[in-house]
C-alpha cells in the first residue's frame, strides 16, 4: 500500500501515519504502489482527491481520514473502498452513513501508550505547524511560564513532551486528538487567521465534545517569515483579489503584520489567563466507544486484506 497524508515534512498529526500504519494494518507501505491508504489528517478534499486519480490509484481504501468543508464529495468509483471517517461532517459530505464515524485514527495511540498518570507538573502549550514561523513561541511560552511543545517533531518525542504535562494548550488539532487519548486536559485555541474549526468539530462531534476554542491575539515577526512564503502569499492574495474579486482564504502576511510590544504582551497575557481556566476531556464512554470501533475496524480491514478484497500492493 502506499500510504498518503497531508505533508511530508515532520508534523505530528501528518508523521503519525508512517509511525502508527505499519504497526497495525497487515499490509507492506511502499510509495510506488499503485493501492492507496488515506489514514490520518484532512486530506479528502477535491485536490487530493484529484492527486490520487491523476496517480493512477488501482484501489484507494479510506480508513478515518476528514475533508475541510461542507462541500459535497461525490466518490462513485468503485476503487474507493470506504472502512470509516473522522467524524459526521466529513460522513455528510461525502453521502455515508453514521455507520462510517470511526473518529480520527490517531486514537489508536492508546494500543501503544497507557493513560498519563499526570506526575508532570507542566502546562504544554501546542502550536499548529503552520504558525510556528510567525513568532518565536519559545520566548512567548518561556514567558507566559507554559512548556513548548514543537509539533514538528517524532511522534515518540511529541508524546514525551505530552507526559509531562497536567493539561495543554493547543492550536493544533492532533495535539488535543493525543492529549484526549492519553488522558491530559487541553484546551483549543485559534491564533492563525487561516484556523480552520470545521475540522476541530468534525473530530469533537464523533466523541460528543462539547468543542470550545479560546482566541489568541495574533501577530508576525516579519523577521521570522522565510521569504518564498512571503512571496507564495502575496501572489495568493493578490491574484485571488485581482482576477477572482474574492480574498485569498490563504493568510498574507503583508496585510495581516502586526508587530509590537503591546502585542507581544497581549499574546503572552492571553495564554496566562488561559492556563488557569476550564480545561477539556471526553467522556470516558465516548471515548471507549471510539477507541473499540478503531480496533473493530482495523481487524475488518486486516481480514479483507488476508482475503484479496483490499489490494496490499
Amino acid at each position: 500500500m502506499r500510504l498518503e497524508f497531508c505533508d511530508k515534512k515532520i508534523n505530528f498529526g501528518d508523521t503519525l501515519n508512517e509511525w502508527l500504519w505499519p504497526k497495525i494494518i497487515d499490509a507492506e507501505f511502499k510509495d510506488n504502489d499503485q493501492s492507496f491508504f488515506l489514514g490520518i489528517g484532512t486530506i479528502l478534499t477535491s485536490k487530493r482527491i484529484k492527486e490520487i486519480e491523476t496517480k493512477g490509484a488501482k484501489q484507494v481504501t479510506v480508513f478515518s481520514p476528514g475533508t475541510w468543508g461542507t462541500e459535497p464529495i461525490l466518490l462513485k468509483d468503485k476503487k474507493w473502498k470506504f472502512y470509516g471517517v473522522r467524524g459526521p461532517r466529513t460522513a455528510k459530505a461525502l453521502g455515508l452513513t453514521e455507520d462510517f464515524i470511526t473518529g480520527d485514527g490517531a486514537y489508536l495511540l492508546r494500543n501503544f501508550y497507557p493513560d498519563s498518570d499526570q506526575k508532570g507538573k507542566a502546562i504544554g502549550f501546542i502550536p499548529h505547524h503552520g504558525s510556528e514561523i510567525f513568532v518565536d513561541w519559545s520566548d512567548i511560552c518561556q514567558k507566559a511560564g507554559l512548556k513548548y511543545i514543537s509539533p514538528q517533531q517524532q511522534p515518540e518525542n511529541f508524546i514525551s513532551d505530552l507526559y509531562e504535562c497536567e493539561s495543554v494548550i493547543t492550536e493544533a488539532m492532533h495535539g488535543a486528538i493525543a492529549a484526549d487519548a492519553l488522558r491530559i486536559p487541553w484546551k483549543a485555541v485559534k491564533f492563525s487567521p487561516s484556523f480552520s474549526s470545521f475540522k476541530w468539530y468534525d473530530w469533537a462531534e464523533a466523541l460528543n465534545i462539547e468543542l470550545n476554542i479560546h482566541d489568541l491575539p495574533f501577530l508576525v515577526d516579519g523577521r521570522r517569515v522565510p521569504l518564498n512564503r512571503i512571496l507564495e502569499d502575496f501572489f495568493k492574495y493578490y491574484a485571488n483579489k485581482i482576477l477572482l474579486k474574492k480574498e485569498s482564504k490563504r493568510l498574507n502576511v503583508y496585510h495581516q503584520k502586526r508587530l509590537c510590544k503591546n502585542h507581544k504582551d497581549a499574546l503572552v497575557n492571553k495564554l496566562i489567563e488561559l492556563k488557569t481556566s476550564y480545561y477539556q476531556l471526553s467522556d470516558t464512554k465516548d471515548l471507549t466507544r471510539i477507541t473499540d470501533k478503531l480496533n473493530a475496524t482495523v481487524k475488518q480491514l486486516n481480514q479483507d486484506i488476508k482475503n484479496g478484497v483490499v489490494r496490499s500492493n
